[in-house]
């Protein structure tokens, strides 16, 4: 059955296998992106460890690995997720990585919008996305844009290659922002380079694991190596490689399935003085629907469609970033956590301190959800003063996100509470000065 990379709820384009069930505790605390990845891998072998006997002993060297010390050669090349041991037992990690990628989510509201689709951010209001994501609905006001570290955005318009488009040819779309995003650069569009064949790409999405697993919402990375696009692909102008789940190699490492459609596929190119990654595809489909055995994905290849594209972008498609940056120092950078929480646990809290005279505080959550509706959270923030929570969380029970102008110094606290379901969850939380 072929696969298209998004857009049904309950067959919606993928980035990783399995993933590590363990409940976050009361009063949760933030930690740096590298830990969360080691726990994340850490939870992963320890899974496989207990329920694939195939990949046992594979799964036990690489926590040995773990255990020596990070200054030692064994010890940082087990905590590079790019390394072959870890990628090949652990099919890519959830990520916070690339801001400018975002979730096209579906619902003419925020408290309706679910995970539907991935979008990259290419200029300050524009958003490229696939066809196949918007061809059904072309209406503005079906879609949110939702930003871990800015929240919501509204839909101004929605354009697509009406007369061209056949999926997968031609699967391009772009959204215009009812306002433009400020603090996050724009990935730019790789125009000018073909893509050769076994070239090394990272894919980043919102969708779902793959196999029997409909867990979209959380935001993963990967990478994959790209091949030539065989059968019938073979003479469109697509970005193809190859995955299959039965086979252990840093050729068919991670994979892009439902809910990833539209997402970039990144690759690194000069850019004058420096090497920059740029859009090289947007993710549109594959020949298994599961994602898994022999799969086969197939992509757009941007450089094909410079005209379109830079028509659809109105002379606003630009790297650079509109505004002052959400932050300046490493210390500033927005805090950020992993959980998994479920029955036995209605509520989890973070807290995070606010300086003195801050400008505002942001806090957002995407979480895990079938589809179907069986996954609900809420998010608030709370100050410990009566009154003192915010006024505008608002979202969904799989998005939601909260701004306070001007927020009280002190702690703060972040309350996320399950009303059903189980799952991950990402939290971000950023405080600009």
């Amino acid at each position: 059955m072929l696969r298209l990379g998004s857009c049904s709820l309950l067959a919606l384009p993928v980035l990783l296998s399995g993933s590590a069930v363990v409940f976050a505790e009361q009063g949760s605390s933030f930690r740096p992106a590298p830990a969360q990845e080691e726990d994340y891998v850490r939870g992963e072998l320890s899974r496989i460890v207990r329920e694939d006997a195939a990949n046992r002993a594979k799964a036990e060297t690489a926590l040995k690995a773990l255990d020596q010390p990070e200054s030692s050669q064994v010890g940082r090349q087990a905590r590079n997720r790019r390394e072959r041991g870890a990628r090949r037992i652990v099919n890519g990690i959830p990520s916070s990585a690339h801001p400018a990628v975002v979730a096209v989510l579906k619902g003419a509201t925020r408290e309706t919008a679910k995970a539907w689709c991935t979008g990259t951010l290419v200029g300050c209001d524009k958003v490229l996305t696939a066809a196949h994501c918007v061809a059904n609905d072309p209406s503005p006001s079906s879609y949110q844009i939702f930003f871990q570290e800015l929240g919501f955005f509204a839909v101004k318009s929605v354009e697509w290659p009406k007369e061209d488009y056949k999926f997968p040819y031609f699967d391009l779309a772009m959204l215009t922002l009812e306002k433009p995003v400020e603090g996050i650069a724009p990935i730019p569009i790789n125009w000018s380079t073909r893509p050769l064949d076994n070239s090394v790409a990272t894919i980043v999405g919102f969708g779902r694991t793959g196999g029997a697993r409909h867990d979209y919402g959380i935001k993963r990375e990967g990478s994959v190596r790209t091949a030539a696009c065989a059968g019938p692909y073979a003479k469109i102008p697509l970005l193809c490689w190859k995955f299959d789940a039965d086979v252990i190699s840093t050729a068919s490492a991670q994979n892009t399935c439902n809910a990833d459609s539209g997402g970039g596929v990144f690759m690194r190119d000069d850019d004058g003085d420096r090497v920059v990654e740029k859009v090289f595809g947007v993710v549109s489909g594959g020949i298994d629907a599961e994602c898994m055995k022999k799969d086969m994905s197939f992509n757009v290849d941007v450089s094909r469609f410079k005209s379109w594209i830079e028509k659809a972008g109105e002379g606003r498609l630009s790297p650079a970033m509109c505004g002052a940056p959400l932050w300046t120092r490493r210390v500033d950078q927005p805090k950020r956590a992993t959980i998994t929480i479920g029955p036995g646990q209605d509520e989890t809290t973070f807290e995070i301190d606010v300086p003195e005279q801050a400008k505002d505080m942001r806090v957002s959550i995407n979480a895990e959800d079938n589809g179907a509706g069986s996954n609900a959270f809420t998010l608030a923030l709370d100050n410990g003063e009566a009154g003192g929570a915010a006024e505008d969380c608002l979202g969904s029970p799989q998005f939601a996100s909260c701004a306070v102008s001007r927020p009280r110094s002190g702690p703060w606290r972040i309350r996320i509470k399950r009303q059903k379901g189980q799952g991950q969850l990402q939290v971000t939380a950023i405080i600009r000065k």
